[in-house]
């Protein structure tokens, strides 16, 4: 096991990424920027949820919102975006109202 001294924040995140992946209930892939509405596979409750970071990056993990269930998720995108730039550039609004000229 690697000291704290030695440890960087590289494996700091391979480390809480590998501790999720273990922790995860169930996998829910989604499209990329879109809300959708989904069903908890645990308790049933349905719930809306995004994934607006930036495609084809590392899953996110959470829990489901329903106080009384203890499931937890990782959302992956279902592969249906396009390449990363097309897919920012066509939600990112323009700076030219931020300039000076």
């Amino acid at each position: 096991m690697v000291s704290d001294a030695g440890r960087t924040a590289a494996d700091a995140r391979h480390e809480t990424r590998r501790r999720r992946e273990q922790r995860t209930d169930a996998v829910l892939k989604l499209p990329f920027g879109e809300r959708v509405t989904l069903e908890c596979p645990e308790c049933g409750q349905a719930f809306e949820t995004i994934i607006a970071s930036e495609p084809r990056t590392s899953p996110s993990f959470d829990s489901c919102p329903n106080w009384n269930c203890d499931a937890f998720f990782k959302f992956r995108s279902d592969g249906t975006e396009s390449g990363p730039a097309d897919a920012v550039s066509s939600r990112q609004a323009g700076l030219a109202q931020f300039s000076d000229d």
